[in-house]
């Protein structure tokens, strides 16, 4: 409900309406379900799940009690039994692993896959995933007018590359980021009338630059921001290529 109320509306009046349902539900299922320390009463791992993929907490509280409680009950099985708990769980798993600051768990559990003993709601999920949280595309707004470019990339001893295109209503979206000698290493490419937001880890030794030249030279970029060790870029379509590296 909340995703939709932002694109579904047709007035600038109804989306605040369609919102405040769902803020009234997430009230609602809060009384119900939570208890006074803030974690679920329901103790399987869908419900959590479910619980932590939509948004129906809204302290760090609630969501460090919920995270603690699915992760003690989820690092009890197997790998091969991470998808088993149905379509809803299946479909939620990867992006609350990753959300969880447990992303490198998530690439584990996707790398022990058996493809033939997935279902194709979990076959769905893991490809959503490695597009949208380790190759970094998402859309900010209808149709990929405006992109976001947003991996999460983990230590390179765990994986070194990812690379993923889409076929947007503009054209090709790609996204591509490798660890080198030098650095990391991120090339993008946005199709002609969209515009990207482009999020980059950065120590605080590290300096960015596109294409060999320094940020402040290159016209496309709109703007800048940094907090702490993330970089915020937005900027014009193109292709670009970015390096994150010690001076």
């Amino acid at each position: 409900m909340s995703e939709l109320s932002r694109t579904a509306a047709e007035t600038p009046f109804e989306a605040p309406i369609l919102d405040s349902g769902y803020k009234n539900l997430r009230e609602r299922f809060q009384k119900a379900y939570l208890d006074k320390n803030g974690k679920l009463s329901v103790n399987s791992t869908m419900a959590q799940l479910v619980t932590l993929r939509f948004g129906l907490l809204t302290t760090p509280e609630q969501k460090e009690a919920v995270s603690k409680q699915f992760l003690e009950k989820f690092k009890t099985r197997e790998a091969s039994a991470a998808f088993s708990d149905g379509p809803l769980a299946a479909y939620s798993l990867l992006p609350v692993l990753t959300w969880t600051d447990h992303h490198e768990l998530a690439l584990e559990i996707v790398q022990k896959q058996s493809p033939e003993n997935l279902s194709p709601v979990a076959h769905a999920a893991i490809s959503e995933w490695l597009i949208w949280m380790v190759a970094g595309i998402d859309a900010r707004g209808p149709g990929f007018q405006q992109i976001s470019f947003a991996p999460y990339i983990p230590k390179r001893e765990l994986l070194s590359s990812a690379k993923a295109t889409y076929d947007s209503q503009y054209g090709t979206i790609s996204s591509h980021w490798h660890y080198e000698d030098d650095g990391l290493h991120y090339e993008i490419a946005l199709p002609p009338n969209t515009s990207g937001a482009v999020t980059l880890p950065i120590a605080k030794d590290e300096k960015v630059t596109i294409d060999g030249k320094p940020l402040e030279s290159v016209p496309e970029i709109i703007s800048t921001r940094q907090e702490g060790n993330t970089l915020m870029l937005t900027v014009t379509s193109g292709k670009y290529h970015f390096v994150v590296a010690a001076p």
